[in-house]
């Protein structure tokens, strides 16, 4: 979706991430661990088959792969990027005008926004993200409908601010079946793990449609 972008926030949290690494020397550090790697992988590749050496560089070597794979894990974690995961944009077309995480309004007051909110044009249909199951349709206060997707690995969808939900509890619902209208021709949409809000831009299928 070409209309989509992504917020100018994330382009200063990339560079900063580029600073640390040049803080922490990480090119050197990436270096000497591939050049360790490939000795490794060179010296197993022409040693005798079931040398010692063999062997013991093989089990150094599985040991080297997976503590790069559990460290990699653990700092993807810590950075908040996303893993396998991925749901699709839950409209055909729109704008992000609000962002997750601290927002400021017009008064300089601050708030956490536990989402994204997605202007749409009038009569857009709001879709399923992935495949799930139904295991809420509140309404509130201003009589609109918030609907909650269930997902494989503890993962959520929720989609707020409908004018009228076309779901029930209990529904069993594919990637893109119509879930609802908004109301106001802006769609409300979090992301959860665990329970745990994420940024939803950070887990679209594709860089295009942000």
């Amino acid at each position: 979706m070409g209309n989509y972008y992504k917020p100018s926030r994330y382009a200063g949290r990339t560079n900063s991430f580029r600073r640390f690494g040049k803080r922490r020397s990480g090119k050197k550090i990436a270096f000497i661990g591939g050049a360790i790697l490939v000795l490794l992988f060179t010296v197993m590749q022409f040693s005798p088959a079931g040398s010692a050496a063999k062997t013991a560089l093989g089990s150094g070597k599985d040991s080297v792969v997976t503590a790069f794979q559990s460290a990699f894990a653990w700092g993807r974690d810590k950075l908040g990027l996303p893993g396998d995961v991925s749901f699709a944009v839950p409209v055909s077309s729109g704008v992000v005008v609000e962002q997750f995480g601290v927002v400021t309004d017009a008064d300089g007051n601050e708030a956490y926004h536990n989402g994204i909110d997605i202007q749409v044009p009038a009569g857009s249909e709001i879709l399923a993200a992935a495949d799930g199951e139904v295991t809420a349709v509140d309404q509130h206060d201003d009589g609109t409908y918030w609907v909650t997707l269930s997902h494989k690995d503890d993962w959520s969808t929720i989609y707020g601010r409908l004018g009228e939900s076309k779901v029930a509890v209990g529904d069993q619902v594919v990637k893109g079946d119509v879930l609802g209208t908004p109301a106001k021709e802006t769609l409300h949409f979090s992301v959860l793990e665990n329970n745990t809000e994420k940024d939803p831009v950070h887990y679209f299928e594709t860089e295009e449609q942000m």
